[in-house]
């Protein structure tokens, strides 16, 4: 059984995958999100102790322009550097 802390982790890996993947920084998903880089920051935190609510779920997965499941579920992206823009 998968614990909400465990969901937090691969939920912030997701996000970190996906954001290298589309070669997105944390100020430009912070944009795209309405927030700072602070805290965005922050909300990943959350994230990762498992305290991270569907709505903010919902809000990185529309900042990134992927679908909530892409964040939820196992990710099958592979780690590699950002793309040069």
């Amino acid at each position: 059984m998968i614990t909400k802390k465990d969901l937090g982790e691969r939920i912030a890996k997701n996000i970190r995958l996906i954001m290298l993947d589309k070669g997105l920084t944390q100020v430009e998903v912070a944009n795209n999100m309405g927030y700072t880089r602070a805290a965005v920051n922050g909300l990943i935190s959350s994230i990762k102790q498992g305290r991270g609510t569907f709505k903010t779920i919902c809000k990185y997965a529309n900042a990134l322009g992927v679908s909530p499941d892409d964040l939820l579920l196992e990710n099958k992206l592979v780690p590699r550097e950002p793309k040069n823009t």
